[in-house]
């Protein structure tokens, strides 16, 4: 009898995956999504939410091209969930993107709520954020091991592929102490260039992957292709970051904190696109700018050398900048306030010229040319 039960168990799920497969819709209990139609479910009744192949496969045909949002209704308050587009369905990477990030798992009144399959409820202390949704599509009722599994995924294709920087040994605690915070520490892209530092487009497809050498005073910086929806996968990142990973695992967190200390202005994009690492289809180089700024102020920053893995590269610019602005600043206090030391300095330069040069026809006279 418990043969015979899990084989009717083993051909019942064959059969669910060969409909899943052939009908392309996921064959659970709850509301579909319908191409180019908003869904709205109040998490009060408890609904699963499909994210139907079949129904996105219109769109495929040219019947329902627009975004599909979906939102949710949290006391009151209807939230855009996110957005599909059936032109990249069923690819898992960034389909779903996040106009808004909250907690499913908190605040609600009766206790849990239903979104594709998956079950979150009040003691459920993670919040959902993108990459749990798009796992949807795996048909699967996996734990939070397969949800973290899958951002290691998207992680070794998204971010560094070293380590984090680790301070240098000959460096003193009290100096890094000050030079490591990252809210103090980097200046815009134009100041930077006015102590001669040069951007260079760095080949690599991971955009963490920043250096600074220091001998040549090359600052290099992997290529970003910016659109409409980057600020959603940038928040959903740098939360996903917050809630599953160590602080100094943090590697988006601490790009858009140093990328915000390069980008002050339209001036800061515009040298940037230039030189091919930003490159967008924003209406303006203004909103890349307010782009960046703006989400800088949604993040808590790591504070400490073993968090910030930039730590290396910011003080290395920290300290160029500082060098030349130094010496800048001696030449200008002792020379530039006074312009009778000016003139002086020109005229001894002049001096030394015409009297090398008078040296040197001076020794060409007195040898007489060969004929």
């Amino acid at each position: 009898m418990h043969f015979f039960l899990i084989t009717v168990h083993l051909v019942f799920n064959f059969a669910l995956y060969i409909s899943f497969e052939y009908n392309f819709c996921m064959l659970l209990p709850g509301v579909e999504v319908k191409a180019g139609q908003p869904l709205k479910v109040n998490p009060e009744v408890g609904s699963v939410i499909h994210i139907s192949q079949a129904a996105l496969g219109e769109g495929k045909k040219g019947k329902g091209n627009d975004i599909v949002p979906l939102q949710v209704n949290i006391n009151g308050k209807k939230l855009v969930l996110g957005s599909l587009s059936a032109g990249k369905f069923p690819q898992v990477s960034f389909d779903l993107v996040f106009e808004k990030e909250f907690e499913l798992s908190h605040d609600w009144k009766d206790g849990r709520v239903y979104f594709c399959g998956y079950s979150a409820d009040n003691q459920f202390e993670y919040p959902l954020h993108f990459f749990l949704v798009s796992c949807a599509v795996d048909f699967s009722f996996a734990v939070i091991n397969v949800f973290i599994s899958i951002f290691t995924v998207a992680k070794s294709n998204f971010f560094s592929s070293v380590e984090p920087a680790q301070p240098d040994d000959h460096r003193h605690d009290d100096e890094l102490g000050q030079q490591h915070n990252p809210q103090l520490l980097t200046h815009s892209v134009t100041r930077l260039r006015g102590t001669g530092i040069s951007l260079r487009k760095r080949d690599s497809l991971k955009i963490t992957d920043i250096g600074f050498d220091k001998g040549k005073g090359k600052l290099l910086i992997p290529p970003l292709r910016i659109h409409g929806s980057t600020k959603s996968i940038f928040l959903n990142l740098m939360a996903f970051e917050q809630c599953y990973h160590r602080e100094r695992d943090r590697y988006i967190t601490s790009y858009i904190s140093f990328m915000d200390r390069l980008i002050d202005s339209v001036r800061d994009v515009q040298c940037l696109q230039k030189k091919g690492i930003i490159v967008h289809d924003l209406g303006s180089e203004e909103d890349v700018a307010t782009l960046f700024n703006n989400l800088r102020k949604e993040i808590v920053v790591p504070t400490n050398t073993n968090s910030y893995y930039l730590a290396n590269v910011s003080c290395d610019l920290n300290r160029y900048y500082t060098k030349w602005r130094n010496w800048w600043g001696i030449l200008k206090h002792e020379y530039v306030k006074d312009p009778w030391k000016i003139l002086s300095i020109v005229a001894a330069i002049l001096i030394i010229l015409l009297t090398s040069a008078q040296t040197i026809y001076t020794i060409l006279g007195y040898y007489p040319r060969r004929k």
